[in-house]
């Protein structure tokens, strides 16, 4: 694969990463355009070589500073996905941020208005129109 031409089932591969075989030709053309492969379509049988060696995963090394601040990030990230999907309004009247509002938050944007839409703002509507029926 490295050192001469061989040859690729593109059906395959398009099956195995769920897309579509002309995606697959459009995206080995693309590596080939930016000289990371060599790839020649064919009708019958499409051939591929790569320029350069891939690593083999005896030989990469992510030192343990890197992998534990990516370890962290990760669970920090997990973390914030589970509070998410986990936070409900307390029966106690307690009021959580709307969920749009925390989102946005998440991916580094701001919002200064709450949606009125998710079950948190539904919650805090429904109980500020009980209250002002009193």
């Amino acid at each position: 694969l490295f050192s001469m031409l061989v040859s690729i089932d593109e059906t395959y591969i398009a099956k195995v990463i769920r897309d579509s075989v002309p995606k697959v030709k459009e995206m080995l053309i693309r590596l080939s355009r930016e000289h990371v492969i060599t790839y020649i379509p064919r009708a019958r049988s499409p051939l591929i070589t790569f320029h350069t060696e891939r690593l083999t995963p005896e030989n990469l090394y992510i030192s343990a500073k890197d992998f534990n601040e990516r370890k962290e990030r990760y669970k920090e990230k997990a973390d914030a996905m589970l509070k998410y999907i986990s936070d409900k309004v307390d029966d106690k009247g307690g009021h959580l941020p709307c969920r749009s509002l925390r989102l946005t938050e998440y991916f580094g944007q701001s919002e200064e208005h709450h949606c009125g839409i998710c079950d948190l703002c539904a919650r805090e509507l429904k109980k500020t129109e009980g209250d002002s029926r009193q």
